[in-house]
């Protein structure tokens, strides 16, 4: 809503899709060729796919002065993976690679976020945003370890188009509690809007015309959740996690267009990194790691 303000005073349409009311995202990741700590995959790749739908609402807490908003939304996201093994002698390679490698669970994740803006004195905003995020298999039972936590909080002041702030990141996964200094730096003119929330986000959106940007974003991706693998007798020989960790960074450039009042479209090309680590018994056996993770998304999302 603050964004929707400075559209009016600089006549940009760009930011009006700051906040948004609901959206879909399809994102596939080409196939890619995992390394593990511990086992040789040279014949393994694996491609996923993600889809993810939010629904988002703010409004003044204070109608009058206008100075204090609160957002609330609801997300839902998934990760589907497909292994496949380049060689002939499929039988033989499976028996010395555990099956947790080729058999990587589908990852489903519930997103209630929370965040409260309240504007300050003298061009200082105070921002604090708290996510609760729900990830399973679907095949587990429901345990605590399945709920992380994600706190931001930071303080922000303007000055002129520029914004500068500071603040801090609390992850709270698998029950383990980890903080993160962050540094908000913001920029906005007639044509440009970039948000730099270092090491968690960066995004730039570019105006072409009033009804054609360019965007680039990147983001901190963390969940972990509990798994509940088939028992057979090659993971009873190289150990069955319990436990997965999900690590991610995420970049995307995209060309975003406008139709109708606040309906947009955007199709875009990235870059992904991820580490999925398995745990048993809250002791690391094996990480695998995908760093090769060629993208392409089409998205379709409403502004306020």
């Amino acid at each position: 809503m603050y964004n929707q303000e400075a559209v009016k005073n600089d006549s940009i349409e760009i930011f009006e899709k700051s906040n948004v009311l609901f959206g879909v995202d399809y994102k596939i990741i080409f196939p890619q060729k995992p390394f593990s700590e511990k086992y040789n995959l040279n014949d393994v790749n694996t491609a996923f796919t993600s889809f993810s739908a939010d629904f988002a609402y703010a409004w003044y807490l204070n109608k009058k002065n206008k100075n204090s908003i609160l957002l609330f939304k609801l997300a839902y996201s998934n990760l589907k993976s497909k292994t496949n093994i380049e060689n002939k002698n499929e039988e033989l390679i499976k028996s010395k690679i555990p099956d947790y490698i080729y058999n990587i669970p589908n990852i489903h994740n519930f997103d209630l976020n929370l965040i409260f803006s309240q504007k300050l004195k003298r061009n200082w905003d105070f921002i604090v945003s708290y996510n609760l995020i729900f990830s399973s298999d679907f095949k587990s039972m429901i345990e605590k370890e399945d709920l992380n936590s994600v706190a931001l909080f930071f303080i922000e002041k303007k000055l002129g188009k520029f914004g500068l702030g500071f603040g801090s990141a609390v992850y709270i996964i698998d029950k383990k509690i980890q903080a993160l200094p962050v540094v908000k730096i913001s920029y906005v003119n007639h044509k440009i809007n970039i948000d730099l929330l270092p090491p968690l986000s960066l995004s730039v959106d570019y105006k072409l015309g009033k009804k054609n940007f360019l965007n680039f974003n990147s983001n901190l991706l963390l969940n972990g959740f509990n798994v509940d693998y088939n028992q057979s007798n090659s993971q009873k020989n190289f150990g069955t996690p319990d436990y997965i960790n999900n690590t991610g960074i995420d970049f995307s450039f995209g060309f975003d267009r406008r139709f109708f009042e606040n309906l947009h479209w955007k199709i875009s090309t990235g870059y992904s990194y991820q580490e999925i680590s398995y745990l048993e018994n809250k002791n690391i056996i094996d990480k695998q790691i995908f760093q090769n993770g060629m993208s392409f998304s089409v998205s379709f999302y409403a502004a306020f």
